[in-house]
């Protein structure tokens, strides 16, 4: 369908604020604050006090570290903490989240607290699961239909309606947003929203000791669409393999075998 259009959201972004409201110590509404980067794998690239207009990225340099390292959450903010204060740029993301996509992270992140994390939020979907399914069977599933916290009604409001609004955390196609990456890459960013869709708000140059960790992604994202295209086993499992985390061909191997019993009755194309 290659008329349709779309825009990816994910909420880690605006969450990330109140965590920047701790380390600042002011309240989230006098913080104004910009990350770019991929899903899952940003840094904030800009930070203001709203009051006095003063950067606060030094005042993150400065406090986060010691916090990030120490708070008792719902998941690890070690590794986020340990780049941070190496970087000089923090992750508006957890050690589960940004980790997964620098192969030295084990080392730093806060392994105890992503496993817990994991056992939580996986018996939290399934009490989910069972509530839907419950609700479903008795014919009440309306009940079910209730305001998100994502951004997907006002953006369609804002397309409308020409409010050329600013919405924080979006993914779109690049398109020289992030200038030292590639065009079609899909990067988070914020962006105004109007009648002609969503525009990114343009960044420049990514940082340079951080664009190299983004740029490990790129062929990973060609031979992965590249294997859908072509119905490929072998490109998707090349995809596997060129993961920066992977180890051994071997473990390659066994995860991709994993992963198609697992998703093989939900896949829409036959992987030859």
């Amino acid at each position: 369908f290659p008329t349709l259009k779309f825009v990816g959201l994910c909420h880690e972004f605006l969450h990330f604020l109140l965590m920047l409201a701790r380390i600042l110590n002011v309240p989230i509404t006098n913080i104004d604050a910009k990350g770019y980067g991929l899903n899952h794998f940003g840094v904030i690239t800009e930070c203001k006090y709203k009051d006095t207009g003063k950067d606060a990225m030094s005042d993150i340099h400065q406090k986060g570290p010691e916090l990030l390292y120490n708070i008792d959450a719902y998941d690890g903010f070690k590794f986020i903490g340990f780049f941070l204060e190496k970087y000089g740029y923090c992750p508006y993301t957890t050690d589960s989240h940004y980790g997964e996509y620098i192969h030295w992270a084990w080392e730093k992140a806060d392994i105890f607290a992503i496993r817990r994390f994991w056992k939580i939020y996986e018996r939290e979907l399934y009490d989910i699961y069972k509530r839907l399914k419950r609700l479903i069977v008795k014919g009440k599933g309306s009940r079910l239909v209730k305001p998100d916290d994502e951004s997907a009604i006002p953006i369609i409001e804002g397309i409308i309606n020409d409010s050329n609004y600013y919405e924080p955390s979006v993914n779109i196609p690049n398109d020289d947003i992030i200038t030292n990456l590639p065009r079609d890459l899909v990067v988070e960013c914020p962006a105004l929203v109007n009648k002609d869709g969503l525009t990114g708000i343009p960044l420049g140059d990514y940082p340079l000791e951080l664009v190299g960790f983004i740029k490990t992604q790129l062929p990973i994202i060609d031979l992965c669409l590249e294997s859908i295209f072509q119905k490929s086993k072998d490109l998707a499992l090349k995809a596997i393999l060129a993961e920066p985390l992977i180890q051994t061909y071997g473990q390659a191997e066994r995860i991709f075998n994993d992963l198609l019993k697992l998703e093989n009755k939900y896949m829409s194309i036959k992987l030859e």
